[in-house]
């Protein structure tokens, strides 16, 4: 990949970019503000749209703000992105981020590069999304306000989505029958996820008695991964322990905001 890691995978096209100027964007201070006048870009209830399949692409950037903006209110039957118009969208995120050229490499027609490489940031995501209209602006949860576990839990709860980019372990591959994400194993890649639905007392009895919280994430590899959530198929169960585990490991929560 273009920031040096290397990856035998190439769906895990999160690259990592920490903008000093963004991350004082804080998620924080819409929800302690009553009349901030912002809302989830997806609603706050919503159901994923269709289970995106990025195939052995890079894109997985491109799949999640997708994947944000196809989520519609419940009985709204959600709106359908074409894989193509979904790769056309990253090649022109790889060619808003900061590192030049794309995974056309040479043969690309907007600017041809010696080399080719693979995946782009959740901040040009995030930055592309305000370009097309699909939100007005984006925040993030952690960032600045010292309390990520209260922004992720507060954001999901009373605003909608989270948009992850979150280092992806060799047991995350696959999600259990029951749909749980086991975060086990040596690092992988870096992975971009939408997390949909809050979750505070989810029960898997095979796994653990009583109930846990989490989050239940819809992932862009087909729906042969995970298990159906509310009809739609994709969905792994992360809880909450694991995931603030992975965002303290350079990871990162972007939420996408309209005006009300």
């Amino acid at each position: 990949m273009r920031d040096g890691t290397e990856v035998d995978d190439p769906r895990f096209g999160r690259l990592e970019l920490f903008d000093p100027d963004s991350r004082g964007w804080q998620i924080r201070s819409v929800l302690d503000d009553p009349g901030a006048n912002l809302r989830s870009a997806a609603g706050r209830y919503f159901i994923p749209g269709p289970t995106l399949d990025q195939d052995q692409e890079g894109q997985c950037v491109s799949e999640a703000i997708h994947d944000a903006r196809n989520g519609s209110p419940d009985r709204t039957k959600p709106t359908v992105t074409a894989f193509e118009e979904r790769q056309r969208v990253y090649h022109a995120l790889q060619h808003l981020d900061p590192w030049g050229g794309c995974y056309q490499g040479p043969r690309c027609q907007i600017e041809p590069s010696p080399a080719a490489y693979d995946g782009t940031a959740v901040l040009t995501g995030g930055m592309y999304g305000i370009e097309r209209g699909w939100w007005d602006e984006v925040r993030w949860i952690g960032a600045g306000s010292g309390r990520l576990e209260d922004d992720l839990i507060d954001t999901h709860r009373t605003i909608g989505g989270i948009i992850y980019g979150i280092p992806w372990l060799e047991g995350m591959y696959e999600t259990t029958p029951s749909g749980l994400v086991e975060v086990t194993g040596t690092k992988v890649g870096g992975h971009a996820i939408h997390g949909w639905e809050w979750a505070p007392r989810q029960r898997m009895r095979h796994h653990w008695v009583g109930t846990k919280p989490g989050v239940w994430c819809h992932n862009s590899w087909g729906p042969g991964y995970g298990i159906k959530r509310r009809g739609v198929s994709g969905c792994g169960f992360v809880p909450l322990d694991d995931l603030l585990g992975l965002l303290e490991r350079d990871g990162e929560g972007m939420v996408p905001l309209c005006r009300n």
